[in-house]
């Protein structure tokens, strides 16, 4: 059992050597399929005088809505610098012309000219860096 428990240790942290690799001390992109819009943190210097107020209701935590900032290109911005910024899986089929399929490996994720895109898993979700 001991040595069984040392060869899972070992493989713990060769996934997690793999995800550096992949992310470095970047954060992924989040791929969601439940997302209606992209979501990312308000850039340094810019300002929501463009942007129009939405209400935004965060299910997977309580179920509570907050007022947040809509851009014109429709991507929602949260003036947090340090979240992890969220892309639709939609939007990754409907505007970039992407296939996406689960597979038993994970997210494969194709792009029309660039090919199979870099999809890393990260606890579970899967994220582009």
């Amino acid at each position: 059992m001991d040595r069984l428990q040392q060869q899972l240790n070992q493989l713990k942290l060769k996934v997690f050597r793999i995800n550096q690799i992949f992310f470095g001390s970047h954060q992924g992109l989040l791929v969601d399929s439940g997302a209606a819009h992209p979501l990312r943190p308000l850039r340094l210097g810019e300002t929501c005088d463009s942007h129009t107020q939405v209400c935004v209701t965060i299910y997977m935590a309580n179920g509570e809505s907050t007022a947040l900032q809509l851009t014109p290109g429709n991507v929602v911005v949260f003036e947090c610098h340090d979240i992890e910024p969220i892309l639709p899986m939609g939007h990754l089929v409907k505007k970039l012309g992407c296939e996406v399929v689960w597979k038993e490996e994970g997210l494969a994720i194709h792009h029309t000219t660039r090919g199979l895109l870099p999809v890393g898993n990260q606890h579970g979700c899967p994220q582009l860096p």
